[in-house]
């Protein structure tokens, strides 16, 4: 992810096989200035988790529930993949002061749940939260953030269609359905082709909720080959 440092101090992370011989992945993580992780966690994918404080502004924020720093030091929270060679999730989590996030723990659906210290007076709460506004000095606080896979709206019959007929010649015509799993979700179906032209249709091309989509070719023009 990172290979220079980006501040005064980046944190590290670092995986090693079993043994602890081998060092797997390692990568550095930071803004322009200072980062301290206080805890990580693994989900059953591998993907790790650290939850800290940074005193950084401009983190590129991916899938965040707060994309930038609310000012002085904020909580945070980082997911990046096995490989420790993408970032899967990074969010500020802050008001106005500084905030730390100390500890954390993930659940069996794939949520977050981090608890912190809070000097911040402004700090986000939920509508239904047990306290909404700060006791004064330093308050702890608790959050959850929901990271599990979203719901997919709708299945596809099949993802792979093979077509074969020689150049010029008249391709049988496929089909693959479309059925929705929650509501009517809209979709739109997309003829781009790696190789270019505009040789393959699919009808109809948009539409809601369930539906039978045609899917033809035309070879005409097309050299032999694969496309």
């Amino acid at each position: 992810i990172k290979k220079e440092l980006q501040g005064p101090t980046d944190m590290f992370l670092m995986k090693f096989d079993a043994s602890g011989a081998t060092v797997q992945s390692s990568t550095l993580f930071g803004g322009n200035r200072t980062e301290e992780p206080f805890r990580v966690a693994v989900d059953r994918s591998g993907s790790l988790y650290v939850v800290g404080t940074t005193g950084s502004s401009g983190i590129t924020p991916v899938d965040a529930v707060q994309p930038e720093s609310g000012g002085g030091n904020d909580a945070f929270v980082l997911k990046v993949n096995p490989a420790m060679d993408a970032v899967q999730m990074f969010t500020y989590l802050g008001g106005s002061s500084d905030d730390l996030g100390l500890t954390m723990a993930l659940d069996g659906s794939g949520r977050v749940l981090l608890a912190g210290l809070a000097i911040s007076t402004n700090l986000a709460t939920t509508p239904n939260a047990a306290q909404r506004s700060s006791g004064g000095g330093a308050d702890g606080f608790l959050a959850i953030i929901d990271n599990s896979p979203a719901a997919t709206p709708f299945t596809v019959s099949t993802t792979r269609l093979t077509f074969s007929g020689a150049p010029g010649a008249t391709v049988p015509r496929q089909q693959f359905n479309i059925r929705a799993t929650t509501g009517t979700p809209e979709w739109t179906i997309d003829a781009t082709t790696l190789r270019g032209g505009p040789w393959l249709t699919a009808t109809p091309a948009r539409g809601s909720g369930n539906a039978t989509i045609d899917v033809g070719v035309n070879t005409t023009g097309l050299a032999a080959g694969t496309y």
